[in-house]
């Protein structure tokens, strides 16, 4: 922060262990046009005034510094890899989330960001390099053909699809719009709740998966929730998956809807109160193992090791 104080901006302090949220928003709304203030919850995310101008910037130009909505960057942070730990990002370009979860990972581990689009595909490569995110491995190729033997021992998954961007502040114009939704609506949902399906049932080794929209439907975020861990929960009373409460619960304002099983361990950003673009989170966890996974998983190392001892025998006769 040095080089901001030496272009006169100021920080303003506060004691973020015990400031209260409504306190920190208003704190945000009253900021000068030369003040910038330290995140209450993300410790590397600092604000800035509205209308800032940084695409011009050293620190940016030089990859230093991301410009991300908050709401995006609570994906990433909510995921909480630690440093050392096998990621994915299945759904990675353009790579800000990407580059976020590299730096919460401190560049050491592996991160895996994928993306099937090629155009998409190398703007995530560029925005990996700029910024130096050396522990991440970029793989083009569809998401749904990805399985644990393209990213083995998988702890941490974010996935963060396609979505209507219906939280999105500054949304394009759509002409249409009822005709638009209602016809889009299904093949995003139906989208969405095959990667998050895939995310939980392909990857034994996974503990924490987090599931993220830039929208406010709960077609595109409860439902999809509810339904997929209750095809994967096969046994109500005894589930492989859970919601559970996020770090955020004590000192966040919007949560998912009450008319979901799941719905109040989520959470919501507004963009009239939370002053970001709308977005969805559900953080969800391994509560016990799925023994048909782990048998599979097995099986598919002992067939490896079949191949192994006949490839070898081979080249020795």
């Amino acid at each position: 922060m040095k080089m901001f104080s030496n272009e006169d901006w100021k920080q303003v302090c506060y004691d973020r262990k015990s400031e209260d949220y409504s306190s920190f928003l208003n704190r945000v709304t009253s900021l000068a046009r030369d003040e910038f203030i330290q995140d209450l919850h993300i410790k590397e995310l600092f604000i800035f005034p509205n209308k800032t101008e940084f695409y011009r910037h050293p620190l940016y130009i030089g990859g230093s510094i991301i410009l991300q909505d908050k709401a995006s960057c609570l994906a990433s942070w909510l995921l909480k890899p630690s440093p050392g730990s096998i990621t994915l990002d299945m759904c990675a370009a353009p790579g800000m989330k990407t580059t976020h979860l590299a730096c919460l990972m401190k560049n050491k581990g592996t991160l895996y960001a994928v993306d099937s689009v090629r155009g998409r595909y190398e703007t995530l490569c560029k925005q990996v390099e700029k910024h130096g995110a050396t522990c991440v491995k970029t793989l083009c190729m569809d998401a749904f053909q990805l399985e644990a033997k393209h990213c083995p021992g998988v702890e941490y998954i974010l996935v963060d699809p396609t979505c209507s961007g219906s939280g999105a502040v500054e949304q394009p114009i759509v002409k249409n719009r009822e005709k638009f939704n209602a016809s889009r609506l299904q093949s995003l949902t139906r989208l969405q709740s095959k990667l998050l399906r895939h995310a939980l049932t392909r990857f034994p080794d996974v503990k924490r998966i987090v599931y993220s929209t830039c929208s406010l439907n709960i077609e595109e975020n409860e439902m999809v929730v509810e339904d997929v861990l209750a095809s994967v929960n096969t046994d109500a009373s005894d589930p492989i998956f859970e919601v559970v409460d996020n770090k955020l619960k004590c000192k966040w304002i919007h949560h998912g809807s009450e008319d979901f099983e799941w719905g109040p361990r989520c959470i919501y950003t507004k963009p009239d109160i939370d002053l970001t673009n709308g977005f969805f989170i559900a953080v969800i966890d391994r509560v016990r193992s799925d023994e048909k996974n782990i048998s599979r998983n097995e099986d598919e190392k002992e067939e490896q090791k079949h191949k192994k001892r006949k490839q070898l025998k081979e080249s020795k006769i």
